[in-house]
C-alpha cells in the first residue's frame, strides 16, 4: 500500500483551490483522487490508466510514471488543431515509447544535471528517484522524436542542480534543427500547431 504526506500533496497541488473555485476540473489517477479527498475534503476526478477520455475538444490519456514510490500520471493530450502533446513532470523515467503515435509536442521535465546534484543534500534520494535528469530527458526526446515533432518545452528545472542554458543546448542537439526548443519561464508562449504552416 502506498502512503502519502501533506508535504507531497502541497508540492503537487498548490493551485488546486484556485482551479476548483474557477470550476476547472482536476483529473488524476484513482489513488491520488482518493487521498486528495481524504486530506483536503475536495473532490477531484480519478481516471483510469491508459484509457482515452474525451473532455470538450480534447482527448486525454493518463499513464503512470515512476515518482519516488508516489503514484503520478503523465498525460497524452490530443486536439485536432494541436495534434498530440506528451506532458510529463515529476518522473524518474518514462517506461513507455509514444513514437508510433507521432507526437507533435513534448512538455517535459528536465529537473537536474547529474554533475550538478549535491549528493550530500537532504533530498538527494528524492531528487534522483522522483525527478527527470537531463540525460533521461534527452533519452525521452530521442525515443519519441519523429518528423512530426514540432516543439519541446522544458519544465520543472531545479534552481540548485540545473543550468537552463546547458539544458537548452543539449536538448536542441537531440531534437534537431526543425524543432522549437524552449525552457519554460513566466510569460513564455509556445504555438502548438499540428502542422508547421
Amino acid at each position: 500500500m502506498l502512503t502519502y504526506s501533506w508535504a507531497w500533496l502541497g508540492d503537487h497541488s498548490k493551485s488546486y483551490k484556485w482551479l476548483l473555485e474557477n470550476q476547472i476540473p482536476i483529473y488524476t489517477n484513482d489513488e491520488t483522487a482518493a487521498e486528495f479527498e481524504t486530506v483536503t475534503g475536495e473532490l477531484v476526478k480519478g481516471v483510469p490508466e491508459k484509457k482515452w477520455i474525451q473532455r470538450g475538444e480534447f482527448k486525454v490519456m493518463g499513464f503512470y510514471v515512476p515518482h519516488d514510490n508516489t503514484p503520478n500520471f503523465g498525460f497524452l493530450i490530443e486536439h485536432e488543431e494541436m495534434g498530440r502533446l506528451l506532458y510529463m513532470t515529476d518522473l524518474e523515467y518514462c517506461p513507455y515509447s509514444f513514437k508510433n503515435l507521432r507526437v507533435q509536442h513534448l512538455l517535459i521535465e528536465a529537473n537536474y544535471i547529474e554533475d550538478l546534484v549535491n549528493r550530500e543534500a537532504e533530498n538527494y534520494s528524492h531528487q534522483i528517484r522522483g525527478h527527470c535528469s537531463l540525460n533521461t530527458c534527452k533519452g525521452i526526446v530521442e525515443t519519441n522524436k519523429t518528423p512530426d515533432l514540432r516543439t519541446v518545452t522544458l519544465i520543472h528545472l531545479s534552481d540548485k542542480a540545473c543550468d537552463s542554458n546547458r539544458v537548452l543546448e543539449e536538448i536542441k542537439e537531440v531534437a534537431g534543427d526543425r524543432v522549437e526548443v524552449n525552457v519554460a519561464v513566466p510569460g513564455l508562449e509556445v504555438v502548438l500547431n499540428r502542422f508547421p504552416f
